[in-house]
């Protein structure tokens, strides 16, 4: 793989080296999902993945991903002390290799991101790598409005330098308005969602419930991977990639439209999303609305215990569910209802993948409803542990 990227005249044809960043533990998740979209091999680990693709391509990650939080063109992979002087030498000898004309007579900002016990700063980071840019090309900072967004990921000992394509934090969902104060990020739910899909038997005429849905992420990120909806879709005129390189906007319109042209409004598939209580009905529908996926989901207010009645027997094939429900409630008693409603309403070849924080107390609950964990799923949000559960019908 090339670490350092000619510039010098850029097409949609061009080949790049790329990275992506997910949320800690979605590297998996992130890797597969890349395969599907652009048929690239990736090399991943908990959160980053590196792989080759077309400059097409790659902006068509960005665009329709729902795993990742950033995409970018690989500028430079180098190690980096955990002190601050050490690291600025370490990053002014790394730089020296790559061109930055690209940036002559231009704007740029630097975003980083930190992960570990430096003594230093993100923003320590960001300005010795502006300082060697700038001693090197006539450009200038802009924070507010800039043409290039580069991206520094800090990870311990290592450093990934790169142009980010989308320009900001892409898990950072536009539709998540309503919020639930335990709402799930957009690419959380979008793992726990692809979690129980691969795990179902069924891939076509999909029914898929969301029990307790709270602001609606589970059913929302369903609803956009079952109709090929981009969850950039209403901001896609903020992506930073339309301003770089100088490409035609009628050349890079095509490619996103390309993905948009995917789109599949037949419905072929059912979501419910069911909630006792409306507040949480009424905050998932807005946000699904703002989505665009709202016409794809079936909202109702359910009871727990009567969703054997609203659904039938064996009428699902894929059930996912938040069930870290706060304190106020009985986190016994609702598991067990719940996996009690789940033996009777899920299809024999089905599936549910549920996030909940105790694993000793699911795995013996279920035992006892002919359900066994079959795969355990761990990933961070913010500095939260979220852990998520597959689970198929079991008769041992």
């Amino acid at each position: 793989m090339m670490e350092s990227p000619d510039f010098g005249r850029v097409s949609l044809d061009s080949e790049f080296t790329l990275f992506t960043v997910s949320d800690r533990g979605l590297g998996s998740i992130s890797r597969d999902e890349i395969f599907e979209k652009i048929g690239s091999d990736a090399e991943f680990d908990d959160c980053i993945s590196i792989f080759s693709a077309r400059y097409k391509a790659a902006l068509q990650l960005c665009y329709s991903a729902q795993s990742i939080r950033r995409c970018c063109i690989l500028l430079k992979k180098f190690e980096v002390s955990k002190n601050l002087a050490e690291a600025s030498l370490q990053i002014r000898n790394a730089l020296t290799t790559i061109d930055f004309s690209f940036l002559s007579e231009s704007t740029f900002r630097i975003d980083c991101e930190r992960i570990g016990s430096q003594d230093y700063h993100s923003v320590d980071i960001a300005a010795e790598i502006a300082k060697v840019i700038q001693s090197n090309v006539k450009c200038s900072v802009d924070f507010k409005n800039p043409r290039y967004v580069l991206y520094a990921f800090v990870r311990e000992n290592s450093c990934l330098l790169g142009v980010d394509l989308a320009g900001f934090d892409l898990s950072r969902r536009d539709y998540k308005i309503f919020n639930h104060p335990g709402a799930l990020k957009g690419t959380i739910a979008y793992a726990i969602f692809r979690s129980g899909l691969e795990a179902c038997a069924k891939t076509e005429k999909l029914s898929v419930l969301n029990a307790f849905c709270k602001s609606g992420e589970l059913a929302i990120e369903a609803a956009l991977f079952l109709s090929r909806t981009s969850p950039n879709f209403f901001r896609k005129d903020s992506l930073a990639f339309w301003r770089y390189f100088g490409i035609e906007r009628v050349e890079l319109q095509k490619a996103i439209e390309a993905v948009d042209s995917q789109v599949d409004s037949s419905a072929d598939f059912e979501i419910f999303a069911s909630d006792p209580e409306m507040r949480h009905l009424s905050m998932a529908r807005k946000n699904a609305r703002i989505a665009g996926v709202e016409r794809f989901i079936s909202f109702s207010r359910n009871d727990p215990d009567w969703l054997d009645i609203k659904f039938g027997q064996a009428s699902l094939d894929l059930i996912i569910s938040d069930l870290n429900l706060g304190k106020r409630l009985d986190s016994t008693s609702i598991l067990r209802l719940f996996l009690k409603q789940a033996d009777l309403i899920l299809e024999e070849e089905g599936s549910i993948c549920v996030s909940f924080k105790n694993f000793e107390l699911l795995k013996s609950l279920s035992a006892g409803f002919n359900l066994g964990v079959v795969q355990h799923l761990s990933c961070a949000q913010g500095q939260q542990q979220v852990d998520f559960y597959v689970l198929k019908r079991s008769y041992a």
